[in-house]
């Protein structure tokens, strides 16, 4: 164990000892944005490609600008990891994996169950010594499979031949242990912080299906923290005032029992398919599956607050 910030460097680390580490950039957290004034000169706001769900006003395109910003600084911060590993002799024996924890910071990513929220960067190196793990022919290669933070830990520990707890859940998506790809991305929200909700959806490798229990409650519930970044104070001030439309008000309205989108054709997730009879079969069933998995691991969802303290 090393809590050093290069814990290769250990000197209890004996020689050609392997090694694990987790390091993590927090340049583009949440809290980046909770500022209010631009801090980079790096990114312009006038250049910035909004959603179609955020309305076109100066606060947001001033915060996509500075999340640009932490992107990059991440992004650099990450470079600067691979020139100590380069440096230090261990490029061409080290696995390099590098994951967000969740699709973004500007409101309705994070905490959301909408592709902007769930889709996550996921890129991993792996050196020519270890080509039996490469998952194509060559490096570079973009791969077309759905995979889960879930399936990570116990991906981790079959390409490091360790043993795997047989209670551990997840999915193998590298070496020899691989396991058939996954059909579907199980995905749930409940209480956000101070602020209650219930969904729950399945994303296939191209629909994605959520069910809102409360469905009476908004997206767009305050919520103290997400508050704090001055796009979310201008977007409601500027959707009470009478200027959103239909899509870039959606998030202050009541949600639809259940939701459908193409996110290939729709990857913003701004049009509702399952009021679509065309869709009717797909519609049924993900509803299904999401029954099915909901049911498999008992979700507790359904309990009041209160029973879960006292279970827990």
């Amino acid at each position: 164990d090393s809590y050093e910030k290069d814990c290769w460097k250990n000197p209890n680390r004996k020689p050609d000892q392997p090694f694990f580490q987790v390091l993590n950039s927090a340049g583009c957290h949440e809290s980046y944005l909770h500022k209010d004034k631009n801090t980079n000169e790096e990114v312009d706001p006038a250049a910035m490609k909004l959603a179609p769900y955020h309305p076109d006003i100066p606060e947001m395109r001033m915060d996509y600008a500075r999340y640009t910003a932490g992107v990059m600084n991440a992004d650099k911060a990450l470079g600067r990891i691979l020139a100590k590993l380069e440096a230090d002799g261990l490029a061409d024996d080290t696995i390099v994996i590098y994951t967000s924890d969740n699709g973004g910071v500007i409101g309705r990513s994070k905490r959301f169950l909408y592709d902007s929220g769930t889709h996550t960067a996921f890129i991993v190196r792996i050196p020519e010594k270890f080509k039996h793990l490469w998952p194509a022919a060559k490096p570079g290669a973009r791969i077309d499979r759905l995979i889960s933070f879930i399936d990570m830990p116990k991906t981790w520990l079959a390409i490091t031949k360790s043993a795997i707890p047989p209670e551990m859940q997840g999915n193998v998506f590298l070496g020899e242990k691989q396991d058939p790809p996954r059909e579907y991305v199980f995905l749930a929200r409940e209480r956000m912080d101070e602020v209650p909700d219930m969904q729950r959806a399945l994303r296939d490798a191209r629909y994605l299906y959520i069910r809102n229990y409360d469905s009476f409650r908004p997206n767009g519930q305050f919520l103290e923290y997400l508050w704090q970044a001055p796009s979310m104070k201008a977007w409601e001030a500027h959707h009470r005032a009478g200027q959103t439309d239909a899509i870039t008000g959606a998030f202050f309205r009541p949600k639809a029992v259940e939701e459908l989108f193409d996110c290939e054709s729709d990857p913003d997730n701004v049009k509702n398919l399952a009021a679509d009879p065309a869709h009717a079969q797909r519609l049924a069933s993900m509803r299904e599956g999401l029954k099915k998995q909901q049911t498999m691991h008992h979700d507790c969802g359904f309990l009041p607050e209160g029973i879960l303290v006292n279970r827990a």
